[in-house]
């Protein structure tokens, strides 16, 4: 069991490591949760309340879970922010808002929030990284404590496939109707977005 030590039990953090998926990407760690539905009207709302509680050296974005391709679809918008941050080359002034254009396969952010911005009673995917893997898992804690997490809303679909396509005005071929090709498709597109 773990305590609500205000996560500075380090055995309640080792133990809480374990049940949660923590990805690295380069030299940052990622947590990938799915959220059955977001129970606040205004959405940009639930956002704001959480940037709010994190610790400095964590950021978060929050997407719609149906225009999340699996967990790979994010990890790899995430390894393309990640290195055109280093790179001096974000789409935007912020890491969050240039990973969110890169799921969205998008450039404008206007856009990206319509297609893919969190709305009301609708699954969400809440992306958090940092380069701090114990501040990460403290605040994914934290979430989790505090909000019903359903990571089923993650998995690919053909539904999922299909509403992405449309979004980014692809063709439905059949080239792209397996998960893999599909998301490394994603991928691809988020790479070559450029300002």
């Amino acid at each position: 069991m773990i305590c609500d030590k205000d996560y500075k039990c380090e055995k309640c953090v080792r133990s809480f490591l374990l049940l949660i998926d923590i990805h690295q990407v380069g030299n940052n760690y990622a947590v990938i949760l799915g959220m059955s539905g977001v129970n606040i009207n205004e959405t940009g709302r639930l956002i704001d309340m959480l940037r709010k509680t994190l610790p400095e050296g964590v950021l978060i974005q929050a997407v719609r879970a149906d225009c999340v391709y699996g967990v790979d679809h994010v990890i790899n918008a995430l390894r393309v922010a990640l290195e055109s941050q280093r790179r001096k080359l974000l789409l935007a002034d912020k890491l969050e808002i240039d990973l969110l254009l890169r799921i969205a396969c998008v450039d404008q952010i206007s856009l990206a929030l319509s297609n893919i911005g969190l709305m009301y009673h609708k699954p969400a995917c809440l992306i958090l990284f940092s380069t701090q893997k114990r501040k990460l898992a403290m605040v994914a804690k934290n979430i989790l404590q505090n909000h019903d997490s359903d990571n089923s809303v993650l998995l690919p679909s053909k539904t999922k496939r299909e509403l992405i396509s449309k979004l980014i005005g692809l063709d439905m071929s059949k080239c792209l109707q397996n998960d893999v090709t599909f998301t490394d498709f994603l991928s691809e597109k988020a790479a070559l977005l450029n300002k």
